[in-house]
This record gives C-alpha cells, structure tokens and sequence, in this order.
C-alpha cells in the first residue's frame, strides 16, 4: 500500500476527531455528531467501506466541502448557546430574592395555583409534584448549603411551570419549540418559560 502525507493526515485527523466525538456527545450530543462525521468521511477504512457497498466515491474537493461546515457547525452551536445562557444568567440575577433564612432547608410543598388536563401541553403531563421534587432536587444539589437560593428559585420554577401549564392547549409550532425547551432544561422552567416566550416573541415578529 502506498503511504502518501494525505494518507498520513487522514487517518491522524480522522483518530483525533473520533476521540474528540466520544468525549463532547458527553456534553453536547450535537457537537459530537458533528466531530463523528468528520471523522467517519477522513478515514480510509470507512471511505473504502461505503465505496465498496456503494459504488460511491466523494471527490476531495466536496469533501473538503463537507468537512469545512462540520468543522464550523460546532462553533455555530457553542455561539447559541452562550446567548441563550447569558440570557438566562440575565433573567436569575434580576430575579427577586426571597427573606428567608439561609439555616432552614425547604421541607412545605409548593402550593399549586390551579388544576390542568394532561392532554393541555407538554408541561402539564407532568404532575405538579414531580415537578416540584425534580426542582428541589436540582437545587439541593447545586446550592447545597444556600437554602434561601434553593427556596427562590424553587418558588420561581414553580410559578413558571404554573405559568406554562396555564396556556393550554398549543399549536404544533407552540408544542415543538415547548418540547424542545423541556427536553434541553427540564426541571428549570423559569428558564423553559423565559426561552419558550422569547421564541415565540420572535416567530410571531416574522410572520406578521
């Protein structure tokens, strides 16, 4: 087998992006995706594979292509969402904060403000209780020893969970940006509810 530099680079690029997909689908599933199919088009065993099943060869200059926007696709990715984390860091430090003691833990249960159909949205499949345990629980965890934090932010996400459940029924755009929101952030639905509502603010600028 003739060893050619481009041989050499794609095997050494291909490893190194294969060993970096591993480690980033552990943070962010999408990032790692990218880094996989960067890898998977560099390396010659794979290359040979799909040519041999397929008949299909990719020339270099579209896969130069290819892997140009793969290499960016992460950058684009981690730029949405530093803005949606700075929004959210925003909206907690304005966040009004609660008299109660640090020394006293969370122990009464947070009252619910109404009673929702299952079938109203995505948020409301979801039992008031099990919201809430959710909430304290990442609370405990993250604040351990500031018990006046774990109480605002628990009162807050609750109010927001009431808030989202209060809409009702939603559209099929409505349900799909919800659904995404609380499957990237669940129990945090002050930041579900301050995501959900900015989205929509701007999906209804565009279409009037």
């Amino acid at each position: 087998m003739k060893i050619s530099l481009g041989l050499v680079l794609s095997w050494l690029l291909g490893g190194i992006l294969l060993l970096a997909s591993l480690g980033s689908f552990m943070s962010s599933g999408s990032i790692g995706l990218c880094y996989l199919l960067m890898s998977l088009i560099l390396l010659p065993p794979v290359r040979k594979f799909t040519y041999g099943k397929t008949n299909i060869s990719i020339s270099t200059g579209l896969r130069v292509t290819i892997l140009i926007v793969l290499f960016f696709s992460p950058v684009y990715i981690q730029m949405n969402n530093y803005k949606e984390e700075k929004s959210v860091n925003e909206i907690i430090a304005i966040e009004p904060k609660s008299p109660v003691a640090e020394s006293q833990p969370i122990t009464e249960p947070v009252q619910s403000i109404a009673t929702y159909k299952t079938e109203d949205n995505i948020i409301c499949q979801i039992e008031a209780s099990t919201a809430e345990h959710d909430l304290k629980e990442k609370y405990r965890n993250k604040y351990p020893d500031s018990y006046s934090t774990q109480r605002m932010l628990l009162k807050s996400g609750m109010k927001a969970y009431h808030s989202l459940c209060a809409l009702g029924k939603l559209s099929e755009v409505e349900e799909s940006v919800l659904k995404k929101k609380m499957n990237r952030y669940y129990p945090s639905f002050s930041t579900i509810k301050m995501l959900y509502d900015k989205n929509m603010e701007d999906y209804r600028a565009l279409n009037n």
